[in-house]
């Protein structure tokens, strides 16, 4: 082979199914979150507050379990076997869902967050497994399995919102349930394939090959896990202290793991831990656009695109456009530089993922300065905006996706997986302090409500520049402990 075969040319056959796998089931989850909070608000009665609530307790606890399902595809039931158990209980939660019945709402939910767990951090773990330890071609491996999160999540987002409008709630939910289904029936159909091409180690072999008896414990705990999740969907403010006690739980594991490791690998996982943390930062920042943006597009910005009022959740979805776009250039971009031997590692990747984000909540802290009393702001800042914290969300996700399957030890890879997004959780309960920046906006005349918000995403955009230069003057001494 010559280096000049693209790294999309190089990757393993494998890689198309489990793009497509990802791909229906990300069709699945956003169509239904995006429709979520109005569902439960409109087709079962439920206030705004208790549905908020719900969702928010729902969204962290989908965080959360992953931690689970990694550490039992780890140690017990092998990667394949607990994304193929996975699909099956989001199949099952979907359709429940779409019932349309407050008292199988609590169930659904709660056998959507098992099936979650079990899926979510393993099919990624999975595919860090294609690659053989120092390939070149792994982040565009990730970044193309990224690319088809979000052609599923665009579509699922688009069609479904349109069917619930036409249809209705139920029949858009099943539909993402069938797409689900199509996904599960895919990957199933292709799991040998998947498995030739994966660089199984020793202990990955004994899991394919146990018999179910091996695991028939972890099916006998499945019941009260689905109980303790039926309960805690219906008792939600109990979620808050659930995420801070497996925080800490999780604080006092990977200690543990980290003292065990030999210096090569414990100084890979320190900057693993150190770029985890700073995740935090990103996603934070980022779950803005679906909380004080969203509000800010819904009160102080023309919506209006050739004559046509949209809402304020179509303009998210620019989000989704921006990333199908510019993923394919990205990868071509990283390939181009590498060739060269000028591509930057992973942890000034995160610095300008950051740093992107930042600048583009600078732009959209300018669009507010152009609300006046009898004018809205322009969408086109706005858009702007997206496409640069779009590059920011490709420079950062997959790219840690991938840094998640280099650097943490072989023997908690998807643990480390559900560690990653489990700082999705933690993101999104800052994500919630920082909102309350913009808590003040609703009940003010438009040209104040407008120099609250602006306070707020240049606060935002500030707070992105600082961590990023933080990390930035941290990554000679991340990069050192990366080489020993």
């Amino acid at each position: 082979m010559h280096s000049s075969i693209s790294d999309l040319e190089r990757q393993p056959s494998a890689l198309k199914f489990l793009f497509l796998t990802e791909m229906w089931e990300r069709f699945a989850y956003f169509a239904v979150q995006s429709i979520l909070v109005l569902f439960m608000s409109k087709a079962l009665g439920l206030s705004d507050n208790h549905a908020y609530l719900i969702f928010s307790a729902f969204g962290a606890l989908l965080f959360v379990m992953p931690l689970v399902g990694g550490y039992l595809a780890d140690n017990f039931l092998g990667y394949t076997h607990a994304i193929i158990l996975g699909m099956v209980f989001l199949s099952i939660g979907y359709f429940l869902l779409a019932a349309a019945n407050l008292k199988l709402l609590p169930c659904a939910l709660a056998i959507l967050i098992l099936g979650n767990g079990f899926f979510k951090p393993n099919i990624s773990a999975l595919l860090g497994s294609m690659y053989e330890s120092g390939a070149k071609n792994r982040e565009a491996g990730f970044m193309i399995f990224y690319l088809g999160i979000n052609v599923g999540a665009t579509m699922g987002v688009i069609l479904c919102g349109f069917l619930a409008k036409s249809f209705g709630w139920s029949f858009a939910i099943a539909t993402a349930a069938t797409g689900l289904l199509v996904g599960g029936t895919m990957f199933l159909f292709s799991r040998k394939r998947i498995l030739n091409d994966a660089c199984i180690t020793a202990n990955s072999k004994k899991l394919i090959s146990s018999t179910l008896l091996t695991k028939s414990w972890v099916y006998v705990l499945i019941i009260p896990t689905l109980v303790a999740l039926w309960l805690l969907m219906q008792y939600v403010a109990l979620v808050s202290l659930i995420v801070l006690i497996c925080a800490t739980l999780l604080i006092f594991y990977l200690s543990i793991v980290w003292f065990k490791c030999s210096k090569t690998e414990r100084n890979k996982f320190s900057v693993c831990l150190v770029l985890v943390i700073f995740s935090i930062a990103f996603w934070a920042l980022y779950q803005q656009s679906f909380m004080s943006v969203m509000l800010y597009l819904e009160r102080l910005v023309n919506l209006k695109i050739f004559g046509i009022v949209i809402p304020p959740s179509v303009v998210s979805s620019f989000n989704g456009i921006f990333l199908i776009v510019l993923a394919p250039c990205t990868i071509k971009f990283w390939a181009f530089l590498r060739r060269k031997n000028k591509e930057p590692n992973v942890i000034i990747k995160f610095v300008l993922g950051i740093l992107l984000m930042g600048i583009g909540y600078l732009i959209i802290a300018f669009d507010t300065n152009l609300v006046s009393a009898t004018k809205l702001a322009p969408l086109s800042p706005i858009v702007f905006s997206y496409a640069i914290q779009t590059l920011g969300e490709l420079l950062l996700s997959p790219v840690g996706l991938a840094m998640i399957t280099v650097l943490s030890p072989q023997k908690i890879r998807g643990l480390m997986m559900g560690v990653w997004f489990f700082a999705l959780a933690a993101a999104t309960t800052l994500a919630g302090q920082l909102a309350k920046l913009t808590e003040n906006a609703a009940n003010l005349a438009k040209p104040m409500a407008a120099i609250v918000y602006g306070h707020a995403f240049v606060t935002y955009g500030g707070l992105a520049v600082i961590i990023a230069l933080l990390l930035f003057f941290s990554s000679k001494r991340l990069e050192r402990l990366i080489a020993e």
